[in-house]
């Protein structure tokens, strides 16, 4: 199980899902796109990031 520690992420991405309590990343895989989307200070761009490092598209 990798931390996001462990990710290469922007420190925008890292502080949104400290701040939402997400520490792992399967935590992220689990998120549909709904439920991040509600995150405080998300943005787009986050989105993508983690699509694009994670290898996924969330629904």
């Amino acid at each position: 199980m990798k931390s996001i520690e462990e990710l290469d992420l922007s420190v925008r991405t890292y502080n949104v899902l400290k701040t939402n309590g997400i520490n792992y990343e399967s935590e992220i895989r689990e998120l549909s796109l709904r439920e991040i989307s509600k995150f405080s200070n998300i943005r787009k761009s986050c989105i993508y990031e983690l699509e694009e490092l994670l290898d996924i598209k969330f629904k």
